[in-house]
């Protein structure tokens, strides 16, 4: 995990093991999710539409 820290700064992936500490899902809520997070994963599963919805709109916020 610490890898990741150089590409997704911001949600501390080298200093935790897990979405349970408070600082990693404090990230979550202010950055949104990753590549990396599992969206079928109970406590993420309300970004999943979130992400789907981004991935389907433009530059310029239009669908």
């Amino acid at each position: 995990m610490a890898d990741h820290d150089d590409v997704y700064p911001g949600y501390d992936f080298s200093s935790h093991v897990g979405y349970g500490v408070a600082k990693h899902r404090a990230a979550i809520d202010n950055l949104g999710v990753t590549p990396l997070h599992r969206l079928s994963f109970a406590p993420l599963a309300k970004y999943a539409n979130v992400e789907a919805n981004s991935q389907n709109t433009s530059d310029d916020g239009k669908v």
